[in-house]
């Protein structure tokens, strides 16, 4: 079995991957984005549409990097829902630079 993390124990681990590997909370996001792109790109064929769901936490900053590497090479859409006060500055940055 995959242990799965709460929400306050998934942030614990990654203040503790900030603290030994140095890198910001947003280079571990485009670290994820870009390893789920990896996989994402095996399961899409050269025509295929991507959606993207995301919201105002980390989770939907992720999205957001994943749209963006998507879209050079997918037509990607981005559905977002929340409000720009509740966003993580995490997800402010990266909704920042997936809508150029």
């Amino acid at each position: 079995m995959i242990p799965v993390l709460d929400p306050d124990s998934m942030r614990r681990a990654d203040q503790a991957g900030i603290s030994a590997l140095g890198h910001s909370s947003l280079q571990l996001m485009e670290n994820a984005a870009h390893s789920s792109v990896d996989i994402i790109r095996n399961l899409l064929h050269p025509d295929d549409h991507v959606l993207v769901l995301c919201g105002c936490g980390n989770n939907g900053g992720d999205g957001f990097a994943v749209a963006r590497i998507l879209s050079s090479s997918y037509n990607v859409r981005v559905a977002w829902i929340g409000d720009v006060p509740r966003m993580t500055d995490e997800c402010r940055q990266e909704f920042l630079s997936c809508s150029g």
